[in-house]
Parts: C-alpha cells; sequence; structure tokens
C-alpha cells in the first residue's frame, strides 16, 4: 500500500516527540515507515494481553515501549493526555482520547463505537475515523459472488459507515468529524484491477 494522493510532506520530515500505534495490522504499524526514527523513541500502544505490539517493535530494536491500560489516562507532556479504549468488537483495535488543554480528540480508527466509553469521553471535539474500504478483499476477493452483488455489498459498506459516522457524532456528543487514513493505492500491478473496482467513497 502507498499513500494516494501523496502526500506533500514526506516521513522523513516529521520529528515526533513520541509515537503512538494503535494496533497491530501493517497499516498502522508500517515496519519501514518506524524503522527512520531513534530506537529510544517513547511509543505508546495499548497493552493487548497477546503482546504482539510489544514483540514486533523490541525484534526490530525499539527499546522505550509504553503500554497503555485500557480506560488508564497517560500524561504524554504537562498538558497533554492520551486514553486507550477497548473497541466494541472483538479485534484487536483501540479508540484513543487526545486531551490537549480543554480541546478532546477521539481517534475511533478501524474500531467502531463503544457505546459504553461515551460518558468517559463526551463532549468531543473533533473526531477521527477511517471511512473507506477495501484492506480486506471482501467482497471483491470473494470468488462465489458475481461482480453485482460485490458491488452491492461494497456499496452498502459505504453507506453504513457514513451512517456509523453519523451515530458516533450523537454519541460522543462530536462538534466536528474528520474522516481520514482512506486514500491508498496498490503498487503491484497484479492488484491494478482490485484497486480500480474499489469504488472510493464519495458520499
Amino acid at each position: 500500500w502507498i499513500t494516494y494522493p501523496p502526500a506533500d510532506l514526506k516521513l522523513i520530515e516529521i520529528k515526533p516527540d513520541v509515537i503512538i500505534i494503535t494496533h497491530e495490522h501493517s497499516d498502522h504499524l508500517n515496519l519501514e515507515s518506524i524503522n527512520i526514527y531513534d530506537n529510544d523513541i517513547p511509543i505508546y500502544y495499548p497493552s493487548f494481553p497477546n503482546k504482539r505490539i510489544e514483540s514486533i517493535l523490541s525484534s526490530i530494536g525499539f527499546t522505550n515501549l509504553i503500554p497503555m491500560d485500557f480506560g488508564e489516562k497517560n500524561r504524554i507532556d504537562q498538558n497533554i493526555f492520551i486514553t486507550s479504549y477497548e473497541p466494541a468488537s472483538n479485534f484487536n483495535d483501540s479508540i484513543q482520547l487526545f486531551e490537549l488543554g480543554e480541546l478532546k480528540l477521539l481517534n475511533l480508527n478501524d474500531a467502531g463505537i463503544n457505546y459504553k466509553i461515551a460518558d468517559a469521553v463526551i463532549p468531543v471535539d473533533i473526531l477521527f475515523s477511517t471511512f473507506g474500504s477495501g484492506a480486506s478483499g471482501f467482497p471483491l476477493c470473494w470468488t462465489h459472488l458475481n461482480s453485482d452483488d460485490q458491488f452491492k455489498i461494497l456499496d452498502r459498506q459505504f453507506k453504513s459507515r457514513i451512517e456509523l459516522l453519523a451515530k458516533a457524532s450523537k454519541v460522543y456528543r462530536t462538534k466536528y468529524i474528520l474522516p481520514f487514513a482512506s486514500f491508498m493505492a496498490l503498487v503491484n500491478p497484479e492488484h491494478w484491477d482490485y484497486m480500480r473496482s474499489i469504488n472510493k467513497c464519495r458520499i
């Protein structure tokens, strides 16, 4: 995967004070990307029972690893806090609440809505969420489905994501929504037909 359209800012130009990993999927924990940074940079990540994030980061030499227990507020700087929350699903994913002074940013990632955390996070100033599709290969790679059925399913997926964002904005009493993390392309030529078939969400 590559970011498409290409970002104006190059990764090497970003000088983070800390890195936050939300979950272990390779579009969120990319070894080529993270390897350009110093091994002693503080890295915060959810404390999943399987310890895979810790194992991956340790294996490539990172030493300043800070696991976050779900629901526990972590001080990043004098006036900056992050709290990691579990997703509603069984997937190893997470939701992050960033508190920058009075400003509250809630990053849903791929995790969907967790109704149980609403009272702990509301009201939210800006809600961040993915809005696209294509990572799993469903339904376009399911060969028992004809193309009409595939595109009907894909269309329903997009519409349900938009409905999820609308619902999340009410649950978390959100002022603004920032859809993100859904602009990508596949580099290998054998994937181009698949990539062109992913009807990008334009709702």
